[in-house]
């Protein structure tokens, strides 16, 4: 199981990527539909979200991959985005927290 989500399949020209160089291939795949160079710079290479900017593509791809790198340190909850992880502590470990 753990190669099945070290490569990804490309829709848009079904090459399979390695995992390190999916936003790469966000960027360069030729065969990815890019109305214009600069809101089309990183196109999904599993559906047609696009933007500018590689953190945006980094987090959306999170959701083909199920990539959650942000751990509770207070229990095993896990999320793909940083700001839910800060979301998550405060409602369920607000007691938790040691405030000075």
């Amino acid at each position: 199981a753990q190669n099945s989500q070290e490569y990804q399949t490309c829709k848009h020209c079904q090459s399979h990527i390695y995992q390190p160089d999916i936003i790469e291939h966000c960027k360069t795949c030729p065969y990815m539909n890019r109305p214009n160079a600069v809101d089309y710079k990183f196109v999904c290479f599993n559906c047609s979200y696009h933007c500018h900017v590689s953190q945006d593509m980094k987090r959306h791809i999170r959701t083909h991959t199920g990539e959650k790198p942000y751990k509770c340190e207070y229990c095993s909850y896990r999320s793909a985005r940083s700001s839910n992880l800060k979301q998550h502590v405060t409602i369920r470990h607000e007691k938790s927290i040691n405030i000075n």
